[in-house]
């Protein structure tokens, strides 16, 4: 099983605000109040909060259980879960799975991105399969948020090399470094949201808390 959170910093007001902060510990705490901008802080706020309701509602474990390998990914240590986060202006993703490896990747859709100072990040079959499509944003962000999911299922992240990863569209499959990934890719509200996974698992999205 794959369990997807999405959720809205607009759903924050003040009291929520305070009453998730007041829910961290104060390591945690300095985490998200080291942002300057308030959706900045909501942000990461709203990410460890959806992480914590996991936590507490599935597990044993709970936030201070929270380790980070080398290549700063976090995870929980001892356990077979694994998780990942990621944002993008008003929404946040939480994806949790067990015996699994996960990455996920949110981003908006920006009709105004030039789409050649990304040539380097994608294959020449992969940047035609762009060039070509019949809406060119979308497919560009479908692609590049599968890679960024991809990277961060591997663990790497972008020290990696992205134009390395192989994507099959059609078979929604991804080859990198000889290991195969499942892709799920979808459009909400004009948000691209992608997910690589190791394992196939039936997937489960709430939109709520």
């Amino acid at each position: 099983m794959i369990d997807i959170t999405i959720a809205t910093i607009k759903d924050i007001d003040e009291s929520k605000y305070s009453l998730y902060l007041s829910m961290l510990s104060s390591d945690m705490k300095k985490e998200v109040l080291k942002y300057r901008l308030k959706d900045d802080r909501k942000r990461t706020l709203l990410g460890k909060i959806i992480l914590l309701n996991y936590l507490n509602r599935y597990t044993n474990f709970n936030l201070l259980n929270i380790e980070r390998t080398s290549y700063n990914r976090p995870y929980i240590k001892n356990s077979s879960i694994d998780f990942n986060i990621s944002h993008s202006k008003d929404y946040v993703i939480c994806a949790f799975t067990q015996n699994n490896s996960i990455g996920v990747d949110i981003e908006a859709l920006n009709l105004e991105i030039d789409i050649d100072e990304f040539r380097a990040v994608f294959s020449s079959n992969e940047f035609d399969f762009i060039k070509n499509a019949n809406n060119k944003i979308e497919t560009f962000y479908r692609l590049w948020t599968i890679k960024e999911a991809l990277l961060k299922a591997d663990g790497r992240g972008f020290i990696a090399e992205p134009k390395d990863i192989i994507i099959d569209m059609k078979k929604n499959r991804a080859i990198f470094e000889k290991r195969a990934y499942n892709l799920l890719s979808f459009n909400i509200d004009g948000y691209i949201y992608s997910l690589a996974f190791k394992k196939q698992a039936k997937i489960n999205i709430k939109t709520q808390l």
